[in-house]
């Protein structure tokens, strides 16, 4: 049963600060219930409406004992009736009451600010006639039709039962009045008098890379429901998060985007009170700030417990200058960047802010088109040659440097003149960085001499791979250089999982190479039919193929396969089930969740349909690509295919089935 948190607006202001509750219930309600009671919890009041006072209290003396602002901030408090049935209601709702802009000791101009933290800023009370934060609670809570038998916990300990706890609600609904919110529109997107709210600075979406002062309304609205793309970009949070949120196996943190920073609740359907002004459900452990009531929460409102704190402090609840992490990436290259020679790139990850790093950090290398990463090292970084990833968890002590990583690429024959790799960092706390390098290249000859095919090395793919039940797969590779050379192999089953090969002895295998040299490795017919597919590093001047086998004896069908290319992000085949059936091996051989939306065309280049397959990372589906969604019309025709991801990467296999015949559809990757 979810129990939503209502905001609506209002302000407030904070530490080493005085909170006062201002008494707004008239005779014989709310505070001024007289109903006795018996103390409960480290609550000693006496009457219903004194451990009401009590609660208020002491929630406000948390964040009073917390925050520092020499302006008293004042709590208009109010039990009266809120929205509430059986099985659900508002418990509580609070925000602060003014929002001010360009006062004196404003930080930044023409952006709004809640009162209370106006005031600690001005370090006066901009408005002595109007309280800070205006607080509504539900008078009827337990009562038969409003959450029945459920009612507010009013001790202080935290033991709460089955009831709610009302000191971690206050705490929450204070923390709204004091700048957890937007007095933005979060529904129309539109400003309050055309002015950004000083939030909305750190409301990013993902999507565009863009925060919410910078885009418009109808931007805006979007964005709130966005899901999985909206996320927080202050520094004081992104710092606390490894301290905070649970890191999950593989997946990053529990409450945070893949680049380490907090996500921000947008559903995909507008929710009044909750969309974008409270941490998204997914973060564990439970965040006092998630739209909904949990019953594991303790009143801690600061790391190592909570995120609170840390968010206020990013919209200004803070004094001095802020402790943090930053990192800086430096980047170098050397080598011959040539066309069908390779470089090398030299990557420095530095810590330039006043605080050392927390948790892991990752740097990504993400090579333009016209050069393939063929090997990334550097001492203490674990790599990954797949995704051009490296990370590490040991701390960076603030002006530090970590030692390099080294990017051996291979240059293209086709490639551009002049290309730009991509680079960044996230994690240790930080804010994410960024970096460009810009490289000449050289134009190679046309052939013989020192040059290398035009698809020697590089992170490749064998889409499919299938041994077993009258199948048998083989791969041949050969080393045109003049040195010996090692390469690892891996087999994956269709489901992302390492795949045992009998005839290997393992899921992974080494090539050695000797100069010149030629090497086979074959899956044998043993055994049940198992399929997946291969991925291969491939060193500087070292191509391949592969070989599928059905049957026995002269009924022996056969089809040669080149590799694929594992950074391409689109993928096209020619064909023809007019008289056959074409079949696809589709893998996302990525580190994230792909979509591959597939268009299909007949030969006047019109679209048949257009279908979609969903891939989680490093998976792969394998069929007859007229059984896809959509694409029964494929049936008699003939035309090409176009496979592309937005997110993730594509490799794309094509057999040309008739009967128990078969042969290989090349496909053109990009």
């Amino acid at each position: 049963m979810k129990h939503i948190f209502a905001l609506f607006l209002s302000v407030i202001s904070l530490p080493a600060a005085t909170f006062v509750i201002v008494n707004a219930d008239p005779a014989g309600v709310g505070f001024n219930d007289p109903a006795s009671a018996a103390p409960v919890g480290g609550n000693n009041g006496t009457t219903l409406g004194k451990q009401r006072l009590n609660a208020f209290q002491a929630a406000a003396d948390k964040w009073g004992a917390t925050l520092t602002s020499s302006a008293i901030i004042r709590v208009n408090a109010v039990w009266t009736d809120l929205p509430c049935t059986a099985d659900s209601g508002v418990l509580g709702s609070a925000g602060p009451s003014e929002i001010w802009r360009d006062f004196p000791g404003a930080p930044i101009g023409k952006h709004w600010y809640p009162k209370a933290l106006a005031d600690r800023l001005a370090n006066t009370d901009l408005d002595s006639t109007t309280e800070d934060i205006d607080a509504n609670f539900n008078v009827n809570l337990g009562k038969p039709g409003c959450l029945t038998g459920t009612f507010f916990y009013l001790g202080l300990d935290g033991k709460h039962g089955k009831d709610f706890d009302l000191v971690t609600i206050l705490e929450h609904e204070f923390a709204h009045g004091l700048g957890f919110h937007t007095s933005t529109d979060r529904e129309t997107g539109a400003f309050v008098d055309g002015i950004p709210n000083i939030a909305d600075d750190f409301l990013t979406d993902t999507s565009t890379g863009r925060n919410w002062s910078s885009m418009s309304a109808l931007e805006r609205a979007s964005s709130a429901m966005n899901t999985g793309h909206l996320v927080w970009t202050g520094g004081n949070v992104t710092y606390a998060l490894p301290r905070v949120l649970q890191q999950q196996m593989g997946t990053g943190m529990a409450g945070a985007d893949n680049l380490s920073r907090a996500l921000l609740y947008a559903p995909s359907s507008y929710s009044a009170g909750s969309s974008v002004a409270h941490w998204d459900i997914s973060a564990s452990p439970n965040q006092l700030m998630e739209p909904v009531y949990n019953d594991d929460l303790s009143h801690q409102v600061a790391p190592p417990d909570d995120l609170t704190l840390p968010f206020l402090q990013d919209i200004g609840w803070i004094s001095g200058a802020e402790q943090l992490p930053r990192l800086q990436i430096g980047i170098s290259h050397s080598g011959s960047f040539t066309q069908r020679q390779t470089g090398t790139q030299t990557v420095l990850v530095s810590n330039t802010g006043n605080a050392p790093t927390v948790g892991a950090t990752g740097v990504i290398v993400a090579s333009p088109a016209g050069l393939a990463v063929t090997s990334i090292a550097g001492t203490g970084w674990n790599c990954t040659l797949g995704t051009a990833i490296c990370s590490r968890s040991d701390v960076l002590p603030a002006g530090s440097t970590y030692p390099p990583i080294t990017v051996a690429m291979n240059v293209a024959p086709t490639s551009p003149l002049q290309v730009t790799s991509l680079l960044g960092a996230w994690g240790g706390g930080s804010l994410p960085a960024a970096a460009t390098d810009t490289i000449t290249i050289t134009a190679g000859s046309s052939g013989g001499g020192g040059d290398l095919p035009a698809d020697a090395g590089g992170q490749k793919i064998l889409p499919q791979l299938a041994f077993g039940g009258g199948w048998y797969t083989a791969l041949y590779f050969t080393n045109t250089t003049a040195s010996p050379v090692s390469f690892p192999l891996n087999f994956i089953a269709d489901d992302g999982s390492p795949l045992t090969i009998p005839s290997v002895g393992g899921a992974t295998s080494t090539v050695n190479l000797a100069a010149r040299g030629t090497a086979l490795v074959e899956a044998l017919n043993v055994g049940a039919l198992s399929t997946g597919y291969v991925s291969a590093s491939l060193p500087l001047g070292v191509t391949g193929y592969g070989v599928f086998r059905q049957g026995a004896g002269s009924g022996i069908q056969e089809a040669v396969v080149p590799l694929s290319s594992s950074s391409a992000t689109a993928s096209t085949l020619i064909w023809d089930d007019t008289e056959s059936v074409t079949a696809v091996a589709i893998v996302n051989p990525s580190s994230v969740s792909a979509v591959v939306s597939i268009t299909v065309r007949d030969t006047n280049g019109s679209i048949i349909a257009n279908s979609s397959v969903t891939l989680s990372a490093n998976n792969k589906v394998a069929t007859a690509l007229r059984n896809l969604p959509n694409l029964g019309g494929m049936a008699g025709r003939r035309g090409s295919a176009e496979f592309t991801v937005s997110t993730g990467n594509v490799a794309v296999l094509g057999l040309r089935f008739a009967g128990t015949a078969f042969t290989s559809i090349p496909t053109a990757d990009r």
